[in-house]
């Protein structure tokens, strides 16, 4: 796994451009009125990786009511708000385009494999990587526009082989903080000639 390192001025030029999407007029009666104040909500969304189970734990605490929170987080049928607003393309407003090219990643941080390329030009956006829930939306609707939960992945790993596995910082690694390299290191030697095009011609061990 990759880690990534980030800028903080990516961190809010997301905040500023997510801030809107966010059903905040939803919630119009205690206690969530009184919780989700805008210096909530920007904490929500600017909030760290280490800080990801404070927020559940509030919400959890409060007794928040987690449909109206989903609707406002991650969005609803008509995609007006949230997660679902921020991955529609719209060439004039920020949007899922706008985070990955400023990303810049181009291979996907958890299998370091496949590409993930960002392509657009001043009329089409062609392609972007996927953005993985690392805590994932269906359990963690407060956290789907959270920007340290949104990490760029290949199709693969983020629909396929991962999917809605949960996930957490006590049970996994992740992008934003961790390296694999921290952990473990491959150490490759070489047996023979035949190395570079056969596997009994090296050895390649875990360390």
């Amino acid at each position: 796994m990759i880690k990534i390192d980030i800028d903080e001025t990516i961190v809010n030029n997301f905040y500023n451009g997510v801030k809107e999407y966010i059903g905040q007029h939803l919630f119009i009666l205690n206690p969530e009125k009184d919780y989700f104040t805008d210096e909530k909500i920007e904490e929500i969304i600017k909030c760290k990786i280490d800080d990801f189970q404070k927020i559940i734990d509030e919400i959890n605490s409060l007794g928040l009511n987690q449909d109206l929170i989903k609707k406002a987080f991650v969005g609803d049928e008509n995609d007006k708000f949230g997660y679902k607003k921020f991955t529609t393309k719209a060439k004039t407003k920020y949007r899922a385009y706008n985070l990955s090219e400023a990303l810049n990643i181009d291979v996907c941080p958890y299998c370091n494999k496949n590409y993930t390329y960002t392509i657009v030009n001043k009329t089409h956006q062609f392609t972007r990587p996927d953005f993985d829930h690392f805590y994932d939306k269906g359990t963690y609707p407060i956290l789907a526009l959270s920007f340290y939960n949104l990490i760029p992945s290949c199709i693969l790993c983020n629909s396929r082989l991962k999917s809605t596995a949960k996930f957490s910082i006590n049970s996994h690694l992740h992008p934003y903080k961790d390296s694999f390299n921290n952990y473990a290191k491959f150490k490759l030697e070489i047996l023979n000639s035949k190395f570079f095009y056969d596997e009994t011609g090296f050895d390649l061990k875990l360390e």
